[in-house]
């Protein structure tokens, strides 16, 4: 996928979020979903296994992180997708949700089938953070 198009993607999904709306957006080879936080929280509260994904740098994620949530930093994911598995449902974030999105398309696009980008990223999470 261009970066152009890309970028086209991840304007659309952010005016829609703006608007209060879900978004799904489709890759080329793949599609994920944006949810809220707390449809993520109602997600890792399921019996349902979860992959959490943090796609932020080593010292934002020292700073605070989602328990249980696995570090990839964005710019090394493709070289990493071995560490996600392709078997369970994936729930990327990021700080504001704008990395996470562009990880989630990476994902979708590597054929994960099961893939939500956490809107508004941790910023928005009400839930607990780890240290």
């Amino acid at each position: 996928m261009s970066r152009r198009r890309i970028w086209w993607a991840m304007s659309f999904a952010a005016a829609l979020l703006a608007a209060g709306l879900s978004t799904s957006l489709a890759g080329c080879a793949g599609t994920y979903t944006t949810i809220s936080p707390d449809e993520v929280q109602q997600r890792l509260a399921s019996a349902d296994p979860v992959f959490l994904l943090d796609v932020r740098t080593p010292g934002e994620y020292d700073s605070g992180h989602l328990p249980g949530a696995t570090l990839i930093p964005v710019q090394e994911l493709e070289s990493r997708l071995s560490e996600v598995p392709a078997d369970t449902t994936v729930i990327v974030y990021c700080a504001t949700a704008s990395r996470s999105a562009e990880a989630a398309g990476i994902l979708a696009g590597a054929g994960y089938g099961d893939v939500f980008n956490m809107a508004q990223g941790i910023q928005a999470w009400r839930g607990p953070i780890e240290r």
